[in-house]
């Protein structure tokens, strides 16, 4: 699954900032020539919550649930930026 991949790539580079920001403003710029919808992202980051959160099972907590909301929406709000820069 592409996602996973990608969500994979952010942890590593989560120390990396700049290189993290730079990977994710590409991909918002390849979805632009997919012509993904960017109201599609909003979807994305509740389904990955429940998704993940079987996996975690009983570690999974209010804190863990915000933290990865922070994540994803980092995640999402840069390739929507490049998205909306790239229309």
């Amino acid at each position: 699954m592409r996602v996973m991949g990608t969500i994979e790539k952010c942890i590593t580079r989560i120390e990396q900032p700049d290189k993290l920001t730079s990977m994710l403003e590409s991909l918002g710029e390849k979805h632009v020539v997919f012509d993904t919808k960017i109201e599609y992202f909003d979807l994305l980051s509740p389904q990955l919550i429940q998704a993940i959160k079987p996996a975690i099972g009983d570690q999974w907590t209010p804190s863990v649930e915000q933290a990865w909301n922070n994540f994803l929406l980092y995640i999402t709000g840069i390739m929507k930026g490049a998205m909306l820069q790239g229309t």
